[in-house]
């Protein structure tokens, strides 16, 4: 790994106790593999009167700065044109940077590494920061109940979702990113907390977003490298519950199993795999889906795990859960008619799909329509075996447009046809817009703002 200086930089001391400042390092974008050395502050952008110059797209002339002292730093946007992204998240003012934070500059990605950590004292003391940041830092710890733990796993590199630069792979969490970076020569170490016993509550999750979560086993978060478990409180009611996530890094169908209640309800299809420079890699999978057996849930608390079977405690395989959704659909009384005007009006929707893409969407949500009004019939006629088949088929066409749609335009792009690329991904974009919260299109928007769309 190339090593630089920045303007305001200084070599390492030889005594790791008093090196101080911070350190980034570029890992990913044009300047991959370069580290910088500062003391107090820098600026980020992609001309000459900045310490860190990168030059990748979507970065402004002056993008950034990180600025701080005492084992303190914030991050801040000056006015750029896309943005600036704390793993992940777009910040709107200044933010408290932790060790192993990821900054997003446009296409390129920054590691954060705090040299001052081993310093004493109360860190929200040694400068002036707001009611939010003083927050921030005070769930910094790693010790507490769920809450506290939860506020802890929201802030790590991994328990947000990067859209990563370069070629535009979403969402492609290099093993490279698991390697420790070095600052002079302080070692960081990764946290290797395992957390499988601790159940999240599903409430407080997607009461925060639950598009910005991931879970699974990395080697910056508190891990769960066993099994990651939801606490899911279901209402007295007669509802369809539908579980909908994203997946990364499964090898095989049987390699996570999806259990409620202790119970066996499906497994997490093998993710796609990728070829980065000879090293096997993943993909992000979008738009899974796994129906709940009724029978497997009661009022009340109930218990929603994704189960690594090469995994126990102490285990090393790499992989990932992300937008977990519950989503609950009531069973309406049971209505023939109904159904037959929501199957019909299914039918038609699939049938005009080249009218208005959107159309896709709608009919997968008629046929649901249509099955939800037959669900409660003692005996079911054909048309309720019908429209379940046809939710599932129309949801892998979807997902099938949009990983062709996705491979597609990261070749223009890497042939400089930006245009070409743009309009791929906006056209694409019509498929979703029905659902502006499924999490392809949550992406598609994030891969065109990146590109300045």
């Amino acid at each position: 790994m190339k090593r630089s200086r920045g303007k305001s930089g200084r070599k390492g001391r030889k005594d790791k106790d008093k090196v101080d400042g911070f350190l980034l390092a570029v890992i990913d974008g044009q300047a991959q593999g370069r580290e910088y050395h500062f003391e107090s502050r820098c600026k980020i952008g992609r001309v000459d009167e900045n310490d860190v110059i990168l030059v990748d797209p979507g970065i402004s002339r002056q993008h950034a700065r990180l600025h701080g002292k005492r084992g303190v730093y914030l991050v801040e946007d000056l006015g750029s044109s896309n943005g600036t992204r704390l793993n992940g998240e777009l910040i709107e003012g200044p933010e408290v940077l932790r060790d192993g934070d990821y900054v997003g500059i446009g296409q390129a990605t920054v590691q954060f590494s705090n040299l001052d950590m081993t310093r004493s004292g109360d860190e929200t003391a040694r400068i002036r920061l707001t009611d939010k940041q003083k927050a921030r830092l005070d769930h910094s710890g790693v010790s507490g109940g769920p809450k506290e733990q939860l506020a802890e796993l929201w802030k790590t590199p991994r328990g947000k979702l990067m859209a990563v630069g370069g070629s535009m792979a979403l969402l492609l969490l290099m093993a490279g990113l698991g390697k420790q970076c070095m600052g002079g020569k302080k070692k960081r170490q990764a946290d290797t907390r395992e957390m499988s016993a601790q159940a999240i509550d599903y409430d407080e999750y997607h009461a925060k977003g639950y598009w910005d979560w991931a879970f699974g086993y990395g080697n910056y978060n508190r891990n769960f490298r066993d099994k990651v478990t939801f606490r899911y409180v279901k209402p007295k009611q007669k509802l369809r519950v539908t579980l909908e996530y994203g997946a990364w890094g499964v090898d095989d169908s049987e390699e996570v199993v999806i259990l409620v209640n202790g119970k066996r309800i499906g497994t997490v299809p093998a993710t796609r795999k990728i070829s980065v420079q000879g090293a096997v890699s993943y993909k992000y999978d979008y738009g899974l889906r796994q129906v709940i057996d009724p029978a497997a849930l009661k009022d009340g608390e109930n218990l929603v795990t994704f189960d690594n079977t090469k995994n126990d405690k102490s285990g090393s395989e790499m992989w990932e859960i992300a937008y977990v959704k519950l989503r609950e659909t009531a069973i309406p009384a049971p209505n023939q008619g109904k159904a037959r005007e929501c199957f019909f009006n299914a039918k038609n929707a699939y049938d005009q799909r080249k009218v208005d893409p959107a159309n896709l969407q709608k009919s997968i949500a008629n046929y649901e329509c249509a099955r939800d009004y037959l669900e409660e019939l003692p005996r079911k006629p054909p048309t309720y075996a019908v429209a379940t088949r046809e939710i599932d088929r129309i949801n892998r066409e979807l997902s099938r447009i949009y990983k062709t749609a996705i491979f597609d335009a990261q070749r223009q792009w890497r042939y400089g046809q930006t245009d070409q690329a743009r309009a791929q991904l906006q056209q694409t974009l019509l498929y979703f817009k029905a659902n502006p919260r499924d999490p392809r299109f949550i992406k598609l928007r994030e891969v065109l703002g990146a590109m300045g769309q």
